[in-house]
């Protein structure tokens, strides 16, 4: 069997991350390719329904794991049907938003689902409000076979911006939110949050 590939789209808020892993689904629904795709239940700012969401409200379903960031739990057994059925399907597709919010048990997943052929698109921000990459973020840029590193546009001067501001100061390293909390940002607007 032949090992998959592993493609990470990365980049701060607003840079069109998970509309271009959309453009990944669609085309795999096209060809008849069997898919999955993941997202992790902590992600509830746009629907509490099981589907990816982007911020202009295009939407897909997918499947939720209720793992997620600080520690490595592992997952619930509410996920072991999923996950089962990913590892039968030998050559699947798997898309998972919003990587950034797993714990590293995602990391032996995917690690196991290559080993079994299935071609992996993984879409999330590269680094924090305080521009500390996430680890989860890190080590998939260091295992990808194809990086996409998206830029959003400055929310203050319009020029390209790699950089999320966080507006809300709540003493919290994952805070999920919108434009209602975090807004991208040029590295000449952008202001670390300590």
């Amino acid at each position: 069997m032949t090992y998959g590939t592993l493609t990470a789209i990365m980049g701060p808020m607003f840079a069109g991350k998970t509309s271009e892993l959309m453009k990944g689904i669609l085309w795999v629904r096209h060809q008849s390719i069997p898919f999955f795709v993941i997202k992790p239940a902590i992600d509830d700012r746009y629907s509490t329904n099981q589907e990816i969401i982007t911020h202009t409200g295009l939407r897909i379903p997918c499947h939720y794991l209720h793992q997620y960031a600080v520690v490595d739990t592992g997952f619930s057994s509410g996920d072991a049907e999923l996950l089962s059925q990913i590892q039968k399907s030998h050559g699947s597709v798997v898309f998972i938003d919003e990587i950034q919010f797993f714990d590293l048990a995602i990391i032996r997943l995917i690690k196991e689902w290559l080993c079994d052929g299935h071609n992996i698109t993984v879409c999330g921000l590269d680094m924090d409000t305080n521009g500390d990459p996430f680890n989860i973020s890190a080590q998939i840029l260091a295992m990808s076979d194809h990086v996409m590193k998206l830029k959003s546009i400055c929310a203050v001067t319009g020029a390209p911006a790699s950089k999320t501001q966080k507006l809300q100061l709540t003493g919290n390293k994952i805070d999920v939110g919108g434009a209602n909390m975090y807004e991208p940002r040029s590295n000449n607007e952008w202001v670390p949050v300590k």
